[in-house]
């Protein structure tokens, strides 16, 4: 940083080169460009990147980049711990693979619907050892060059574990008799 004439202090690129003069003597050949707008703009870049992060890993859903050969590239930390992966793991791994096998064919038709550029809609479950199946309701949508080409598709997957759990309560209520608990001719009729 060199002190400015109005005062302030503003970042530069300093170049030196030393230049050989005869006799043997050398002199150094130094020039300084003002590089504090590129500066302050990388530095508000940096800033809105972080918010944007900031604000993924606080949403409830789970979101994800994965690439066109399948790999993550990205995920927040709600899709980190619904999926029982370390948020630093660096990620890379096949898409699929992280689901259980009951649901990757599902899956693996909705990536292959978001790869011809059309927005695709699954329901997927995931199951971490030790806690009860959590169900999802993901969406892809294609993310697309200037040139029209798929460069990553991005997946919301929402929880949906609670509104399934209340629509099977309400079914069973609906075809069991509260006295006896048999089913009830709501039953036979469908």
């Amino acid at each position: 940083r060199l002190h400015h004439h109005a005062g302030a202090y503003r970042w530069c690129r300093i170049l030196a080169y030393p230049i050989a003069l005869e006799g043997g003597e050398s002199v150094w050949l130094v020039s300084a460009v003002d590089i504090q707008d590129q500066f302050d703009r990388s530095h508000l870049l940096q800033e809105e990147v972080l918010a944007q992060s900031q604000m993924l890993d606080v949403s409830m859903d789970c979101i994800k980049i994965i690439r066109p050969d399948g790999s993550l590239a990205h995920m927040n930390k709600s899709g980190c711990s619904a999926l029982g992966i370390a948020a630093d793991s660096g990620f890379g791994m096949q898409w699929l693979e992280l689901l259980p096998p009951e649901a990757r064919q599902r899956g693996k038709r909705a990536l292959r619907q978001a790869m011809t550029g059309r927005n695709a809609r699954f329901e997927g479950i995931s199951q971490i050892p030790g806690r009860k199946p959590q169900y999802w309701d993901n969406v892809f949508t294609p993310i697309k060059a200037p040139d029209g080409s798929i460069t990553e598709i991005l997946c919301v997957s929402r929880d949906v574990t609670l509104q399934r759990e209340t629509a099977l309560h309400m079914r069973e209520a609906n075809e069991r008799d509260d006295l006896t608990g048999l089913p009830n001719r709501r039953v036979f009729k469908t």
